[in-house]
C-alpha cells in the first residue's frame, strides 16, 4: 500500500490535513438547527415587543412620551431587519436545512413584515400630526398585539414536530383575530365616512387605521405559512 509521504510525519501532516477537510465538509451539510430556530425565537420576541409597544403608544397623548414610543418602534424594526438579514445569510452558507429552503425564506420575510407595518402604523400618528386617534386605534392595537405573542409563541414550538397540533390550533386563533380586526376596519371605516365632514382629517385617519388593518394581514400570513409548515411536518 503506498502514501503520498515519504516518512511518519509526511504520513500524520497528510491524515491530519484530510480530517480537517471532512470536518469542514461535515460542517457545511449538517443542519445547523440550534441557528435557525434560534433567530426565529429572536424574531419572535423583537415581533411581540413591537405589538406591545403599539398598544402603550395608543394609550399615549401626543408628547415626549409618544415620539419616544415611536422611536422605539422604529428600533425594533431595525433590530428585527438584522435578524431576518442573519436568517438570509445562514440560508446562503448552510447546505442542509431544517425546514425547506423556500419555508424559512416565506416564513423569515412574513415576521418581519408585521413588525414593518406596526412600524408604519405608529409612524402614521407623526406623519399625520394625529393628535386624536381614530376610536378602533387602540382596539386594533390589541388585536395585533395579541397576534404578536402567538406568532411568537408558535416560532418557539418549532423546533419540536411533536408541537404540530398547538401550532395549528395557534394559527387558527390568528386567522380568527384577523377576522376581528376586519370587523373593527369596517366599523371605522364606515364610521369615518358618515360621520367626519374634515376631508383632511378623513384621510389622515383612514390611512392609519388601513396600516392597521394591514398589519393584521401580515400576522394572518405568517399563520398561513406556519400551516404550510406544519403540513409537511406531518
Amino acid at each position: 500500500m503506498e502514501y503520498p509521504a515519504e516518512n511518519i510525519f509526511d504520513l500524520k501532516e497528510y491524515i491530519q490535513h484530510n480530517v480537517m477537510a471532512l470536518d469542514g465538509i461535515l460542517k457545511f451539510l449538517l443542519p445547523k438547527d440550534r441557528v435557525f430556530f434560534k433567530l426565529f425565537i429572536q424574531a419572535g420576541e423583537l415581533l411581540e415587543k413591537g405589538g406591545q409597544r403599539l398598544v402603550e403608544l395608543a394609550q399615549t397623548v401626543p408628547g415626549p412620551d409618544r415620539d419616544r414610543i415611536i422611536q422605539e418602534i422604529d428600533d425594533l424594526e431595525h433590530e428585527g431587519d438584522d435578524v431576518t438579514h442573519h436568517i438570509f445569510v445562514q440560508l446562503n452558507t448552510n447546505f442542509i436545512t431544517p425546514l425547506d429552503r423556500e419555508d424559512i425564506q416565506e416564513l423569515a420575510k412574513s415576521v418581519d413584515d408585521v413588525l414593518d407595518h406596526i412600524n408604519l402604523s405608529a409612524y402614521c400618528l407623526n406623519m399625520y400630526n394625529l393628535t386624536d386617534l381614530p376610536p378602533e386605534y387602540l382596539p386594533l392595537a390589541r388585536n395585533i398585539a395579541s397576534s404578536t405573542s402567538l406568532i411568537r409563541e408558535a416560532l418557539v414550538l418549532l423546533k419540536d414536530r411533536k408541537n404540530v397540533k398547538a401550532i395549528q390550533e395557534i394559527c387558527v386563533r390568528i386567522n380568527s383575530l384577523e377576522n376581528e380586526a376586519d370587523g373593527l376596519f369596517v366599523g371605522g371605516m364606515s364610521r369615518l365616512f358618515r360621520e367626519e365632514k374634515d376631508p383632511i382629517h378623513l384621510v389622515r385617519q383612514k390611512e392609519t387605521l388601513i396600516a392597521l388593518e394591514l398589519a393584521t394581514d401580515m400576522a394572518e400570513n405568517v399563520a398561513n405559512v406556519l400551516e404550510t409548515i406544519t403540513i409537511k411536518f406531518a
